[in-house]
């Protein structure tokens, strides 16, 4: 096909994909330029070099060359610019790193044979806080690929980067035709002017949507009339489903009747977010669609990979590919206008993927939504879809019912000479109408219907061909509604059969679009991809065949809807050095295998594709290269590290190094229970205490292609010198007495053969002894015999077990406690209280009795309790001081009478005492404060006389200047031998006498005192005091 010959469709589509993830753009397309130029395959440079144009049979794109920003419609008025940028993530936010219209100086390189296909190339190196990384993008197209395959990738070139990287591809610099009204983005079900402002991020959209209706059917013939049906609804049941798309729209109906539209559709599972911005200016407003790629290792690659695709589109007011598989929603793939089921037509396969099958019996079964305002009389419009009936009956039942409106028509099937579809008019003349030519069942057939407004005509068709060239004239009675598998009347069966993509646009389909729709029978779903040309499948390899064989069978289908023989076949691929072709058949059958096996093919990775030439020259090549890759040899070690030796408790670690001409895969080893190697090389062992012997481990490297080689790595493993200790409940240093429990600790693997045995002094004690041991030092040692990972140990532990001395202690007691007055007896005891041996008792150094009493002069005495050391036992030595004070004499004054004596009795005044010890006193008796000695013997007058007995201390007594007083005293006696008698009468005079012969009288004068009683007066003689007598 000449690429200048071709019709353009209008609009073009793109599949983002990283992993599963897919964006579907639609933009306007641009056309050929240079018409001089007949390369189907090519590229070239405009605007003085600025940009690129590629182009094969299907398509042309821009892209600026110094940047690689990919133009949308260069040159038509419909324009954007798209930019691939790199960046990482702070927590859920995107930081941008650079975008391509933020960088210069791109490596970049272009190169096509002018035959199959082109390829262009740019990256660039950049730099962003201290870590390095790598931007670039690749474009490849083949002669017939319905897309052009981008590749953006981002690579770690440097050290390990902290953080998650993500890729953004950014719809900027929109030039939509002004209109401030239609020109919108659809967005998580929500329209938005380019014109506006707002600044919003979506994630995870979904909508909600009916998944089944519970109907009333018995008022459902009134609401199809009334253009409403809210009243026969009992029940909605929704559901949610991803929205995971954007849509970019010029939509002006009524002065163009044109949509161009830019949507961009992607996997819902992807980690994405969707940055909208707009300050009101449309040329400032920007969409940037977000997904984070994860975290990139040193050297670590991640690509996003883009698919341009032509899509029959323009126009386009919904598509329904009724490939859903349950629920009661029919989803427009186009837009958003969902058919509804009602009557529970059944999900079943259909021409592509699924269809819908109604059961030709149900009363009310179909699928509707609302009338287009976009089907009018006078507007030109298109309606395409496939059916296969099961039944065919003179019952007049609808294939598709549209009722648009003020007008309405139908699509229904009727006997006329045989079961034909009718394009009828509803106006009371049911001849008005267009038929096809007699139907079958159980085959597909494609209609189109086509209406033109200037006329208000319409055209059939079937499979392409026109039918029945008599015009319709529109003159419909008023209703409005669309449905398809039923007449518009709820009381009507429905058809017997099953409809498949079912589509309406707001303009006539060309003789060309109508053929790719019908695509030689096999139909095309949209987006609308479609190929006149024969076709190529590639079957081998499969894409990214590895094989570990030189000798690859290559095989290629090929098909064409005219030709079933003579198809030429053409093996292409680069193995050989450069793109270049291989081997032809040309005489390869239709739809059957074409099988190539080339020998000889070197090491390497590969593209390849298989060309397909039909009969009147038209050729095609698969869709896409495949990859695969040959790898024949093995991969080899760069390092084999030296055998090792290791005890049975120890370990080790040695690392491996390999490499492969194509790509390394791993390393393995045959001994996974004890050992593991790493995917860096790195061997160790897997457990510890590995048994004593030599271990020959196979470790084996491998390639991606399963290529094999190994090497033997030795390991042995000798005997370890088992680890214990002794160990003791207290301390290896214990006082006598104290009871020690000695015993051992040992924590090794795998020693059940082993036995361990303490030793004192060269004495077994087994495993350890409980023991109370004398003052002395003893040798402790534990050791033991070998085993299978063990050697023997004749000293594992040493310890020395001293026993020391512990001190003795002795007591000193006294009866009474010190001090004691003189004359007190004592009793000091000296015991022993904790050792061995008797004690020795000293008073002033001087051994002496313990527990006999002693009586001591007036004095502090030192006493001493002492016991020597013996062996086991420190001496010791226990001092007290005790004083004996002196004592207080006790002595009386004696009287030989009493201490009251009548004058002249002669009186013995001594004293009397009974202390001991008391030599040295001397004792003095006092009269009146005059010595007596030790008394008198006297006759004193009358009078008192104080006696006071005193005396002088000495060594055990102290002196008393009062030890006892007396008062004598000498009374005076009646004088005696005085007489004389005398009567005196009162009031007379008369001499009284008297007589005495008293001694000591001197001084006494003898006088009367009278008194005068009544009628005698008593005379009574007294004498004066004198020294004995008294009167």
């Amino acid at each position: 096909m000449n690429k200048r010959a071709k019709i353009k469709l209008g609009i073009v589509g793109i599949i983002l994909l990283i992993g599963v993830f897919s964006v579907y753009f639609i933009v306007a397309q641009g056309s050929s330029f240079n018409p001089e130029d007949n390369r189907e395959i090519g590229y070239e440079f405009l605007d003085n070099g600025k940009v690129v144009h590629i182009w094969n049979t299907q398509d042309d794109y821009f892209f600026n060359k110094s940047s690689g920003i990919q133009l949308t419609n260069h040159y038509q008025d419909y324009w954007s610019k798209n930019v691939f940028c790199l960046g990482y993530y702070s927590g859920e936010e995107w930081v941008k790193i650079k975008c391509a219209d933020e960088l210069e100086g791109f490596t970049r390189s272009i190169e096509t044979d002018n035959l199959t296909y082109v390829n262009a190339t740019l990256w660039k190196n950049i730099t962003y806080s201290g870590y390095d990384m790598r931007l670039g993008i690749n474009y490849y197209l083949g002669l017939n690929d319905k897309n052009l395959t981008i590749t953006i990738y981002g690579k770690n070139t440097g050290i390990d980067i902290p953080f998650d990287l993500g890729f953004a591809w950014k719809v900027m610099g929109l030039d939509v035709p002004a209109n401030e009204t239609t020109d919108k983005i659809l967005i998580n079900s929500t329209d938005y002017g380019l014109g506006e402002t707002y600044d919003l991020t979506f994630k995870n959209m979904t909508r909600k949507q009916v998944s089944h209706i519970d109907w009333n059917e018995t008022c459902l013939e009134t609401c199809i009339e009334e253009a409403t049906c809210d009243s026969c609804i009992i029940n909605k049941t929704y559901s949610y489903e991803p929205i995971s798309f954007y849509k970019i729209y010029d939509y002006d109906r009524d002065l163009t009747g044109k949509e161009n539209f830019l949507r961009i559709d992607w996997n819902e599972n992807l980690n994405y977010a969707v940055k909208m911005y707009g300050d009101g200016i449309q040329e400032d407003f920007y969409v940037a669609l977000l997904i984070n790629a994860g975290h990139f290792n040193p050297n670590e690659e991640k690509s996003t990979t883009f698919y341009w695709i032509d899509a029959l589109t323009d126009n386009l007011l919904a598509y329904w590919k009724l490939d859903e598989t349950t629920g009661t929603n029919a989803d427009d793939a186009h837009g958003t206008d969902d058919l509804t089921t009602s009557g529970t037509p059944d999900w079943v396969s259909g021409q592509i993927n699924n269809g819908l099958e109604f059961d030709g019996s149900t009363t009310g079964q179909r699928a509707y939504r609302g009338a287009y305002s976009e089907l009018t009389k006078t507007a030109d419009y298109s309606v395409s879809f496939w059916v296969k009936f099961a039944t065919l009956t003179n019952n007049d039942n609808t294939v598709a019912n549209f009722i648009i409106e003020a007008d309405r028509f139908s699509l229904n099937v009727r006997n006329d000479g045989g079961m034909r579809i009718i394009a009828a008019h509803w106006d009371g003349d049911q001849n008005n109408h267009k038929e096809t030519q007699v139907l079958s069942t159980g085959t597909w057939y494609h209609v189109v219907y086509v209406h033109t407004g200037s006329t208000n005509l319409v055209e059939l068709y079937l499979d392409t061909v026109l039918q029945d060239n008599t015009g319709v004239n529109q003159n419909f009675q008023s209703n409005s509604g669309f449905m398809i598998g039923n007449f518009r009347d709820s009381g009507q069966p429905p058809m017997d059969g099953i409809m498949d993509e079912v589509a309406i646009w707001s303009r006539k389909l060309t003789s060309g679009e109508r053929g790719e729709l019908y695509n030689s029978g096999s139909g095309l779903q949209y987006p609308f991809s479609s190929n006149t040309n024969p076709t190529s499948t590639l079957n081998n390899p499969t894409n990214n065949q590895n094989f570990s064989s030189s000798t690859v069978t290559f095989s290629i289908t090929p098909k064409d809807a005219e030709d079933s023989t003579g198809l030429g076949v053409n093996l292409y691929g680069n193995w050989t050095g450069s793109w270049a072709l291989n081997s032809s058949n040309a005489t390869a059958l239709n739809n059957t295998q074409t099988n190539f096996t080339v020998t000889n093919i070197p090491d390497g990775k590969y593209i390849w594709n298989g060309e397909v030439n039909d009969t009147d020259d038209a050729s095609a090549f698969a869709p896409s290269n495949f990859t695969f890759t040959v790898d024949v040899t093995p991969p080899y070690f760069t390092t084999i590290p030296a055998n090792t030796t290791i005890d049975y408790t120890g370990g080790f670690g040695v690392d491996f190094d390999a490499t492969d001409e194509m790509a390394f895969d791993s390393y393995s080893i045959n001994w996974t229970t004890l050992f593991q190697i790493n995917q860096s090389g790195w061997l160790e062992n897997l457990t510890a205490n590995i048994a004593v012997g030599t271990y020959l481990i196979n470790v084996t490297i491998n390639d991606t292609l399963n290529n094999l080689n190994s090497t033997i790595y030795q390991v042995i493993v000798n005997k370890s010198i088992p680890e214990g200790t002794l160990s003791n409940t207290d301390t290896w240093t214990e006082p006598y007495l104290e009871e020690v429990t000695i015993g051992l600790s040992e924590s090794n693997d795998g020693d059940g053969d082993v036995t361990y045995i303490v030793y004192r002094d060269g004495v077994a004690k087994g495993t350890g002894e409980t023991v109370t041991l004398g003052v002395g030092t003893y040798d402790y040692v534990l050791n033991t015999t070998g085993g299978a990972n063990w050697t023997s140990n004749a000293s594992m532990d040493v310890q020395t077990l001293t026993i020391e001395k512990i001190a003795s202690e002795t007591s000193l007691t006294f009866d009474v406690p010190s001090s004691q007055t003189y004359g007190t007896a004592i009793t000091p005891t000296c015991s022993v209280t904790t050792g061995e041996g008797s004690s020795v008792l000293k008073l002033d150094g001087d051994v002496i009795t313990s527990g006999n009493p002693i009586t001591l002069g007036a004095d502090t005495y030192s006493f001493n309790c002492s016991l020597g050391a013996t062996q086991n036992y420190t001496a010791s030595s226990n001092s007290s001081d005790y004083t004996i004070d002196k004592a207080t004499l006790s002595a009386s004054l004696t009287n030989t009478d009493t201490w009251t004596e009548p004058y002249l009795e002669e009186v013995t005044i001594g004293l009397s005492e009974s202390n001991t010890g008391d030599g040295d006193v001397t004792y003095i008796v006092y009269r009146d404060g005059v010595s007596k000695a030790t008394g008198e013997t006297v006759t004193l007058g009358v009078n008192t006389y104080d006696y006071i007995l005193n005396s002088t201390g000495g060594a055990n007594y102290s002196s008393s200047a009062s030890l006892d007083t007396e008062t004598l005293t000498v009374t005076a006696i009646s004088p005696s031998g005085i007489a004389g008698t005398a009567s005196i009468n009162y009031l007379v005079a008369g001499d009284v006498t008297g007589t005495e012969s008293n001694t000591g009288d001197g001084d006494v004068l003898i006088f009367y005192i009278g008194r005068e009683f009544q009628f005698q007066i008593q005379i009574i003689l007294f004498s004066e005091w004198g020294s004995g007598i008294i009167s």
